[in-house]
């Protein structure tokens, strides 16, 4: 794993990822078909296949410097989410 990031996931399947280069920031990810009714503030999702089963979900930002604009933002999170698919993966 690229050591700008790091993941971590309890086993009620609610994650945390850490971007350690800048902008530095920490944010709550989960993933497949969730209930997003309850999350408060901005959430970024990337689809995957589009059925839903291996969506990705990434919200709760704190950020630590000035947030990127919104091009970067998506690079940002467009990474963020390969980082966690090959967390995913490497689980398997």
């Amino acid at each position: 794993m690229n050591s700008d990031w790091s993941l971590e996931q309890n086993p009620a399947g609610l994650g945390m990822v850490r971007h350690h280069a800048q902008p530095r920031f920490t944010a709550s990810w989960m993933s497949g078909d969730a209930d997003l009714a309850d999350i408060e503030g901005p959430c970024w999702t990337c689809d995957g296949s589009g059925n839903g089963e291996d969506s990705l979900h990434v919200f709760g930002f704190n950020w630590i410097d000035t947030p990127p604009n919104q091009a970067a933002f998506e690079r940002l999170m467009s990474e963020a989410s390969k980082v966690i698919d090959d967390w995913i993966v490497s689980r398997m």
